[in-house]
């Protein structure tokens, strides 16, 4: 029910999540949260393997397999 709600937010244009620090909205708020890592200094998923660190699990898992840590 939410996908498809947040589905037709996006296509009225109505993107009542808002961050403050910067002009980004969405239509809902786990994108807001991540968004909101972007503003962050924290880096907190690193690479047991090399110096690699990043703020994004999915920048993790990308990095481990494109270098087959």
């Amino acid at each position: 029910k939410h996908h498809l709600e947040y589905h037709l937010r996006n296509h009225f244009g109505s993107k009542p999540f808002k961050c403050e620090k910067c002009s980004y909205s969405c239509v809902n708020k786990s994108m807001l949260n991540s968004h909101l890592k972007s503003h962050s200094n924290v880096y907190q998923y690193r690479c047991a393997n090399c110096t690699y660190a990043t703020k994004y699990c999915h920048s993790l898992k990308l990095h481990l397999r494109k270098y087959s840590h």
